[in-house]
């Protein structure tokens, strides 16, 4: 018996189900052919998605080589930039004034104090200085080496108990360490009720006095302030010398 009389009497179900077996498996194996080329695809477009990312950004720093600030000499962009840099503004965050009862017993409203600087755009376009050395290298190097953008600042703290510290004395130490041996323009405001315990505005104030041999303007608005007997304040370099009440108005230097 051959293979042709053997196929014929084969039942038709048999043969139907096997059909449909190999029609799927075939199914199967095209399915997976298809999923494996559109992986392969979709890694080529990956791939030449990233190589046109570095193209772009390789043309921009072509392209930065002619911009007509690399023609300006560094004395005069760095005049520029201290028009630009007319005061950084350093403010506590999260803003807190604690509503209580001072040593004289006289009631403390959050509404006495005026409110601070309303940040309507990022923190960094409020320190002119910090956003400069940020933008470039040349812009940084420039910045670097004019302290005189670094000098002037604007600080904004409360006699909150509850503020920590470090996240607003870490930048002022930068910004004093960056304004070298230069003339200090400060412009302090302390918001908030006398307090006998440690409290940021009193980190502040020490920091400063540290360095008040450089103050040559400082103008304060608080309604207390005390310096510790040990800090020794020396004005020698002061030209003017600014010092404003909030309600109620007390200023002590111990």
């Amino acid at each position: 018996m051959n293979f042709r009389d053997l196929y014929a009497k084969l039942p038709f179900k048999i043969w139907l189900r096997h059909s449909e077996t190999e029609i799927l498996l075939s199914c199967d194996r095209d399915l997976e052919d298809a999923e494996n080329e559109v992986m392969r695809l979709q890694s080529e477009i990956i791939y030449i998605q990233e190589q046109q990312k570095r193209l772009r950004d390789y043309r921009m720093k072509v392209h930065s080589l002619s911009s007509p600030t690399r023609e300006i000499p560094n004395e005069v962009l760095a005049s520029i930039f201290d028009y630009a840099c007319e005061q950084n503004l350093l403010q506590e965050f999260p803003w807190s004034v604690e509503v209580e009862d001072d040593d004289d017993e006289e009631l403390f409203h959050a509404e006495d104090y005026p409110l601070p600087t309303n940040l309507t755009s990022p923190i960094i376009s409020y320190l002119p200085a910090l956003s400069i050395s940020a933008t470039c290298f040349r812009w940084r190097s420039v910045s670097l080496s004019y302290p005189g953008l670094w000098s002037k600042l604007k600080l904004e703290v409360t006699t909150s108990k509850y503020s920590a510290p470090g996240p607003f004395i870490t930048p002022l130490k930068l910004f004093l360490s960056r304004s070298g041996q230069k003339p200090l323009d400060i412009e302090l405001n302390v918001h908030g009720p006398y307090r006998t315990d440690s409290s940021l505005s009193g980190h502040v104030t020490n920091l400063l006095a540290e360095h008040s041999k450089r103050w040559k303007a400082f103008k304060l608005m608080c309604t207390y302030l005390e310096l510790p007997e040990t800090t020794k304040i020396d004005f020698s370099m002061l030209e003017s010398l600014d010092l404003r009440e909030f309600k109620p108005y007390r200023l002590t230097f111990a």
